[in-house]
C-alpha cells in the first residue's frame, strides 16, 4: 500500500466521521498501519499535512488565560458541565464514642488523663473506647531496658493499679455508657517472650485478669476488629494515617502509631475516613524513651465520634 492509498483511505474516513481521523481510528481501518504510515510518511503528523487535514484532539483543554477568556463563554461552559454523581451517604453514627489512645501504664501522663474525664464529663459518651497498648509491658519489651527502676512484678502491678482506678473513674463519670478495652502489641508482649523460649508454656499464661475491670468488655484478640456504627476499631498496625481505612475500605478507629489526627479516603465512589487517636503516656517517661530523639511528632488527645462524624481533640 503506497503514500496515495493510505491518503484516499484516510479522506474517506474524514468525510464518514465529519472530522479528521484519530490515529486509533485510523488504526482500525488499515491493517498494520503504523508501520506503513512510518514508511510513506515517517508519521500520523505528516500524513495528515499530506492531506490537508487538521489534526483532532477530542481532549484538548482550552489553554487560554483565564484573564484573556470571555467570561460569558466561561460560564455557560461551567453550566454545561455534567453534574457530579451523588456519593453514596456514609453509615450513620448513632452514638457519641470517646477513645483513648495508647496510655502505656504505669507511664500513661496524669495531666492528659485529667483532660479526658473533663471531656468524658462534659459530652455523656454513650460508649467509651481504650484503644490497646492499656500497658506499657517495659520488662518485656525488646529494646535494652534497666532494671534499676522497678521489677516486672512491680510494674505490672503497678500498671494494673492505675488503670482499676482510670476505668473507676470512667465508670463513675459515664455510668451509663458501654466500655470496651481493646488490646495492643504493647499489651501482648510477655505472651510474645514465652512464645519465643518456650511456646509449649503458652497454655500456662494468662493475661486477661491484668485487663479486666468491672463494668468493661474486654476484646482478648488483639486482632479483632470492634464494629459500632459501621465504624471498624482496632489497636492498628500501620503507621502512616488512613492506610488502614484504604486497606480494609471501611471506616476505623486506631491508635498505636501516638499520631492524632482524620484522614478522608474516596475509594470507589464511597468515602471513608480514619480517626487516629492519638496517645495518653508521659513522653519523657522511661517506657517511652526508645525513640531516637526526646522531639518526636507524638500527639497526645483524644479521638471523639458522634453524629457529625470523627475529629481529634489535640491537648
Amino acid at each position: 500500500m503506497d503514500a496515495h492509498e493510505l491518503i484516499v483511505i484516510l479522506k474517506q474516513l474524514a468525510v464518514e466521521l465529519g472530522r479528521t481521523p484519530t490515529r486509533d481510528e485510523f488504526d482500525d481501518q488499515v491493517a498494520n498501519s503504523r508501520s506503513k504510515i512510518r514508511q510513506a510518511f515517517g508519521g500520523y503528523s505528516a500524513m495528515l499535512q499530506a492531506a490537508g487535514l487538521e489534526s483532532y484532539h477530542p481532549r484538548k483543554r482550552d489553554r487560554t488565560p483565564f484573564m484573556r477568556r470571555n467570561i460569558d463563554e466561561h460560564l455557560e461552559l461551567q453550566q454545561a458541565r455534567p453534574p457530579l454523581e451523588p456519593v453514596e451517604a456514609p453509615v450513620p453514627i448513632q452514638n457519641t464514642i470517646v477513645c483513648l489512645g495508647d496510655t502505656h501504664h504505669p507511664f500513661c501522663d496524669p495531666r492528659a488523663l485529667e483532660r479526658v474525664y473533663r471531656i468524658i464529663e462534659q459530652i455523656k459518651p454513650t460508649v467509651v473506647i481504650q484503644m490497646g497498648d492499656l500497658h506499657d509491658m517495659l520488662s518485656w519489651s525488646k529494646f535494652p531496658t534497666s532494671q534499676m527502676h522497678f521489677t516486672p512484678k512491680g510494674e505490672i502491678e503497678k500498671s494494673f493499679e492505675n488503670a482499676k482506678a482510670m476505668w473507676a473513674e470512667i465508670g463513675k463519670l459515664a455510668p451509663q455508657a458501654r466500655k470496651i478495652q481493646l488490646r495492643g502489641n504493647h499489651d501482648i508482649r510477655p505472651l510474645k517472650r514465652v512464645l519465643e523460649v518456650a511456646p509449649a508454656l503458652e497454655v500456662f499464661i494468662e493475661l486477661d485478669r491484668f485487663f479486666t475491670f468491672p463494668g468493661v468488655e474486654l476484646i482478648a484478640d488483639h486482632r479483632e476488629e470492634l464494629i459500632i456504627d459501621g465504624i471498624a476499631f482496632l489497636h492498628g498496625y500501620r503507621t502512616k494515617l488512613g492506610d488502614h481505612a484504604s486497606y480494609m475500605m471501611h471506616n476505623a478507629v486506631v491508635g498505636h502509631s501516638h499520631r492524632g489526627g482524620v484522614a478522608f479516603k474516596h475509594i470507589r465512589g464511597k468515602t471513608y475516613f480514619e480517626l487516629n487517636c492519638g496517645y495518653l503516656a508521659d513522653p519523657a517517661s522511661k517506657g517511652l524513651s526508645y525513640t531516637p530523639q526526646k522531639i518526636t511528632d507524638w500527639t497526645q488527645g483524644v479521638g471523639i465520634i458522634d453524629p457529625l462524624g470523627p475529629r481529634f481533640v489535640a491537648f
